[in-house]
């Protein structure tokens, strides 16, 4: 399951529209639609008031997928997602990393191994 239908499946377990959702997150309907449809990757903040939106945690939009996955055809890897996807992955969690308050030394070289983890799978 990629990060639109995660998204829909919990805008529709919440009993949302599309509208809805959109209105709430700060976004157009377009954009809830085509992230949806797999149409829109969207930006670490879309994907930040997304799960705000819903109430959820970033990390409940994204499927887990492990990291040590090889690569397939047309760049994505094992799990359907891309380098992209999984990069925007790492990110996100780092960024939560440091609002939940971590060591930014600790957060920075937990980053890069991970980052490093995605160079070599």
């Amino acid at each position: 399951m990629n990060i639109g239908q995660r998204v829909r499946a919990l805008r529709e377990e919440q009993g949302l529209s599309g509208a809805a959702l959109a209105r709430k997150a700060g976004l157009t309907r377009n954009t809830v639609s085509r992230i949806e449809l797999g149409h829109h990757t969207p930006s670490a903040a879309t994907v930040e008031k997304i799960a705000n939106a819903l109430g959820v945690g970033v990390d409940k939009l994204y499927p887990p997928v492990s990291l040590s996955g090889s690569t397939g055809a047309k760049g994505t890897f094992e799990g359907k997602l891309s380098i992209e996807e999984r990069v925007h992955r790492v990110f996100l969690a780092a960024r939560e990393r440091n609002l939940l308050g971590m060591d930014p030394d600790q957060n920075l070289e937990q980053t890069e191994n991970e980052i490093r983890q995605l160079v070599v799978a």
